[in-house]
């Protein structure tokens, strides 16, 4: 285990004091209000609110230390130390994710144990330990990882009612979990499923009680759900509202995120590649094996990663942490397959059993692994342009930033914990569709702002190259926003590039100085309803 976590924890600095990650600033800024204004609603629903609050219990305690430490009088000390340490804040909210991707693996070894011995969970958790995908999501503070740890805690108690016992209290617990688990994503509410296959075909009582007790399990992951998230329905209209949009958002497409083929079919993609073709073929077979040997188990621990991809199809966006409810399958079922090959040698010389060891460690993705590792202990390309921000453009200039680029701070009162100049600046926001967007195109706040400098940012620009999907998708987003960037090349005055290297991470970096009338020469397109 601690093997596991290491692997999890290496890098976990990554990008920071610069907070890059798109997702992570939501749900640590919702935490830290909590503790320093007592505001328990989110005023956010993308997401389930119960991540928001492990954070900020964590965040409440190491208030509490630092007050008896006397580093903190008030919350007001509390709040001025996180708007000049953001870092920190989310390099302890990345440990505790790293924690619970490592609480994934434990519970994956103890349901493998009870399946079938100590080896194969032995082997189960060596697999997960060098699982690409779970490595690179243990370091950011998403939902992903959490909501996965909880579903994995939830199988542990089906496992214990199937293989050691009919009590029914494995069956709330189970149920509780799966509530946990939607209560952090919510389309983990799937995790009722294979609760629900295992007590209605693997409970020895008659049809009317196993309704009754469906009943009851199905109300407990409810209650459960709206424990942690209590908003939902006392600000039901801001829930309402926030859900509708982004329901239309994903339905209509998220432009960066576009789907290369079906989108279940890219979720499969990211499943390989996260893990390995031999390991997912392994899956595969484990999983056939299974449906012919405990039919029951193996529908259960099928049919939530089944449904997810099968609903995941309604959605033309994509990313590998899509994928993640997938490693279900792949992670419980590629053992089966190994159990079945060393049980098939078990009684041949020991060279059999070492080929089977080798084949093994063949099937691990060990170099994805130590890339993915790697990649998170190199520097941010968006650090390096920070740096060089500093040191070229000088103090009070204008600039103009793209959401996602280098974490240029405004200068705070005092200077001895922050160095970056007090410049000022204007984000620019990507537009992800035609329903997500700012009120004004990109120049024409250029045009009304006239920064001195403009930085942009491949995570950005790369949206709207021509030949992406954008073009085609979205023809009149692409077309208001190509006349930015070409504006941009027509204009400025390219200063610097920086791009992803043998030494440096993240997106390429382009800053431009804008010389004081050459906004006078550009003609922006306005957007249209």
């Amino acid at each position: 285990m601690i093997l596991v976590f290491i692997v999890r924890v290496l890098g976990v600095r990554h990008g920071l004091p610069g907070i890059y990650h798109p997702d992570e600033p939501i749900v640590v800024s919702r935490a830290v209000n909590v503790v320093i204004n007592g505001d328990l609603n989110p005023h956010f629903f993308h997401w389930p609110s119960l991540l928001m609050y492990l954070l900020a219990i964590e965040y409440e305690i190491i208030y509490l230390i630092g007050k008896l430490a006397g580093s903190f009088n008030n919350t007001d000390d509390f709040f001025r130390y996180y708007s000049l340490f953001k870092g920190d804040f989310h390099l302890w909210g990345r440990v505790l994710i790293a924690l619970m991707g490592t609480g994934f693996s434990y519970f994956l070894f103890l349901i493998t144990k009870l399946w079938f011995d100590r080896k194969m969970a032995y082997c189960a958790l060596f697999v997960s330990a060098f699982t690409p995908l779970l490595i690179k999501h243990s370091h950011f503070i998403t939902p992903d990882i959490p909501a996965l740890f909880f579903a994995s805690v939830s199988i542990y108690f089906l496992s214990k009612y199937h293989f050691l016992e009919k009590r029914v209290a494995f069956l709330y617990w189970a149920s509780v979990m799966a509530g946990l688990a939607a209560a952090t994503k919510y389309n983990y509410a799937l995790m009722i499923i294979p609760v629900m296959i295992i007590l209605l075909s693997d409970t020895p009582q008659k049809f009317q009680k196993k309704l009754n007790l469906s009943a009851c399990v199905i109300g407990s992951m409810i209650v459960t759900f709206f424990i942690f998230n209590p908003f939902i329905l006392i600000d039901f209209k801001t829930f309402a509202q926030q859900f509708k949009e982004i329901t239309l958002h994903l339905s209509e497409g998220h432009i960066g995120m576009e789907a290369k083929s079906h989108p279940s079919i890219d979720l499969l993609k990211h499943t390989f590649s996260g893990t390995s073709i031999i390991i997912f073929a392994g899956a595969l077979i484990g999983a056939i094996i299974s449906l012919f040997k405990d039919r029951i188990w193996a529908l259960a621990l099928i049919s939530f990663p089944l449904l997810i991809l099968l609903s995941h199809g309604r959605w033309p966006v994509t990313a590998d942490r899509y994928a993640i409810p997938l490693l279900i399958f792949v992670l419980y079922f590629f053992p089966v397959t190994i159990q079945v090959i060393y049980q098939r040698f078990s009684s041949h010389p020991s060279v059999y059993k070492f080929a089977l060891l080798a084949l093994l460690i063949l099937s691990l993705p060990i170099s994805a692994s130590a890339k993915t590792i790697s990649n998170h202990m190199k520097m941010d390309t968006r650090e390096v342009a920070r740096e060089w921000i500093n040191r070229n453009i000088p103090a009070h200039s204008k600039l103009a930033l793209e959401k996602g680029g280098p974490y240029v701070r405004l200068q705070h009162a005092n200077s001895e914990y922050h160095n970056d100049p007090a410049y000022l600046f204007l984000i620019i926001t990507p537009w992800y569709g035609s329903s997500f967007r700012t009120e004004n195109s990109p120049m024409e706040l250029l045009m009304k702002n006239k920064p001195e400098y403009v930085v942009i940012n491949s995570g950005v620009y790369s949206r709207y190259q021509p030949g992406s999907p954008s073009e085609t998708t979205f023809p009149q987003v692409y077309k208001i926003w190509r006349n930015y960037y070409d504006s941009l090349e027509t204009i400025g005055d390219l200063l610097y590039e920086v791009n992803p290297s043998k030494k440096f991470i993240g997106p390429t970096v382009k800053i431009y100085h804008i010389p004081d009338d050459a906004y006078d020469y550009v003609i922006a397109i306005p957007p249209t309803d």
